[in-house]
Order: structure tokens, then sequence, then C-alpha cells
């Protein structure tokens, strides 16, 4: 999973926001589909019962099962913990982007790594992104079936690339919403109302 972050301190909460979101995602898949094992916890109460072998070499006497050591704490943290840790060395991260042709770049040598998920963290760093795939994908077609692109904002460009199919999806902002709520909250402050 390629991060593709911008340079300023809002990357920071959006790729650990990202982040938080996969792995809660999967935990919920672990957890519905009964895969906790395949993470090394045993949620099996079941005693698994073995038979020893007598002096003539042949089967023996069933001995009685003694339980499996099983996981007995909160399934739901212990599987995030156990993701948590699994992801960690699956998130590629480089250097931070402070422009498009930086983003391109970065992108570019994320692909070189084999990633299968790109997420960028703002306008400049979606659009680098995208533009990278979209060369790979036409060098290099089918390329994009094998690849998930997730961006953020809404620019004309961005929703450009959402229609030719290269980037899957975005992450949107109301910025109207934000102002006009911001202004009427402050005009509550400064009548002394409740906020």
């Amino acid at each position: 999973i390629g991060l593709v972050g911008n340079v300023s301190a809002t990357a920071d909460t959006r790729i650990q926001g990202f982040k938080d979101v996969i792995t809660s995602q999967l935990a919920a898949y672990v957890i519905n589909n009964n895969l906790a094992s395949e993470l090394g916890i045993n949620t099996d109460k079941t005693p698994t019962p073995t038979t020893t072998e007598n002096e003539e070499g042949t089967e023996g006497v069933e001995t009685t099962p003694t339980p499996t050591e099983t996981f007995t704490g909160n399934l739901e943290e212990a599987v995030n913990e156990k993701l948590q840790a699994k992801l960690s060395a699956q998130f590629l991260e480089p250097d931070r982007v402070s422009n498009e042709d930086d983003a391109y770049a970065a992108t570019q040598e994320l692909l070189n790594q084999g990633v299968q998920v790109l997420f960028a963290t703002n306008t400049y760093t979606t659009l680098g992104m995208c533009r990278a795939v979209k060369e790979l994908e036409e060098a290099n077609p089918g390329t994009l079936e094998k690849l998930i692109v997730i961006g953020f904002n809404s620019d004309t460009q961005e929703v450009e690339y959402i229609r030719q199919g290269v980037l899957d999806g975005t992450v949107i902002q109301n910025p109207y919403n934000m102002g006009y709520i911001s202004v009427r909250y402050a005009m509550k402050a400064i009548n002394n109302e409740a906020i």
C-alpha cells in the first residue's frame, strides 16, 4: 500500500486515518469470517485428543485431552493489534512531496515496488499520482485492473481521472459547509450562545 503524502501537517492525520480505516475494515472481516486463527489467535476451546504409542509401536490408548491454550481477552482488540503489526510492513511511504511533479516521481517509485493500492493526501499529490498511473496503464494495458487508486479532494482534473477509470475514488471535503458552519458558530460565540 503506497502512501503519497504532502508536506503539510494534515497529511499525518489523513495517512493515519487511512491506516486506521483499513485496519478496522480488515479486523471486521477477520472477526465476521472467523479467521482469527489465521493471525495466530486461537479462539477454539475444543481440546485436541491425543493418542500414545505403546511399547510395541502400535497405537495405544487415547489420553484424556487437555484444553488447548485459547484466547480469552477482547477479540477485536487482539485482531486489531495483530493486523497493525502485519500491516505496518505493508505501508510504503516515500518522502513527503510539495508539488505535483514530486508526487508523480514518488508514485513511479512506489509502482516500481509493486504496490497494489495507492493513497494520496491532497489535490496535487492525487494529480501527480494519477498522471503516473495513467502513463503506466498506457504503457502496460491492464495495469489498472490490479491497482486501487484513492485520492483526496474534488478538483476538476481529479473528477476527470475518475471518469477515465484511473482514480477509483476520492475523499471529498465540503469547503462551503465548513466555512458556513464556522461563521455560524463564531456568531453564536460572539453572542454568548451555546455551541
